[in-house]
C-alpha cells in the first residue's frame, strides 16, 4: 500500500519536476545565446574597425584623411580628401550602428552602448559637417538623433574635463623639493 501512496505522488510531482527542469534547461540556453550574441556583435564591431585599420595601412593617404578627420583638420577644398573622409565616417558609423542595433534588439543595455559606441564617436566629433552629412545618407532619424545626442554630451564632456584641467593646473604645487 505505501508502494502505490509513493507511486503516485510521484506521478503527481513528475510533471512538476519536469516542467522546472525545462524551465532551467530553456534559462541556460537563453544566457547562452545571449553570451553568444554579445560576442558576435562585439567581433563585427572589432572586424568594422579592423577594415579601418587595414584600409589605412593599404592607403597612407586614407591614413593621413583619418588622422585629419578625427584631430578636426580636414581640408574642406581637398574634394578627394573629402572623399576619403565620408568612406571613413561611414565605416565608423557602421561599427557604432551594430552595437546600436543591439541595442534595440535588447542584446546590450543602453550602457554597454555608450562604453562601446562613444569611442568612435569621440572621434567623429571633431568634424561635425561631415558626420552630420554621411548620417543623413541612410542612416534611421532615431539613430542619428543617438549619434548626435551622444556626440553632443561628449563635446560638454570634454569641455568640462578640459576645464577642470586647466583649474588643477593652475592650483599651487604640494611638491616639497626643498
Amino acid at each position: 500500500m505505501e508502494l502505490v501512496l509513493i507511486f503516485d505522488l510521484l506521478v503527481q510531482i513528475a510533471p512538476v519536476v519536469t516542467s522546472a527542469a525545462a524551465v532551467m534547461v530553456a534559462a541556460t540556453v537563453y544566457r547562452y545565446n545571449r553570451y553568444k550574441d554579445k560576442e558576435s556583435i562585439v567581433s563585427r564591431s572589432w572586424n568594422e574597425q579592423l577594415a579601418i585599420n587595414q584600409a589605412c595601412i593599404e592607403y597612407p593617404e586614407l591614413a593621413m584623411t583619418a588622422e585629419r578627420l578625427i584631430s578636426g583638420q580636414l581640408d574642406k577644398n581637398d574634394v578627394e580628401g573629402i572623399h576619403r573622409a565620408l568612406y571613413l565616417v561611414f565605416i565608423y558609423l557602421n561599427k557604432v550602428y551594430i552595437m546600436y542595433s543591439s541595442f534595440n534588439s535588447g542584446i546590450i543595455s543602453r550602457d554597454e552602448l555608450n562604453v562601446e559606441s562613444d569611442a568612435t564617436l569621440n572621434l567623429l566629433k571633431q568634424d561635425l559637417k561631415i558626420t552630420k552629412y554621411a548620417l543623413g545618407r541612410g542612416y534611421s532619424d532615431l539613430f542619428q538623433g543617438y549619434c548626435l545626442e551622444r556626440m553632443e554630451f561628449l563635446l560638454i564632456e570634454n569641455k568640462e574635463m578640459q576645464a577642470f584641467g586647466e583649474f588643477i593646473s593652475g592650483l599651487p604645487s604640494d611638491n616639497n623639493d626643498n
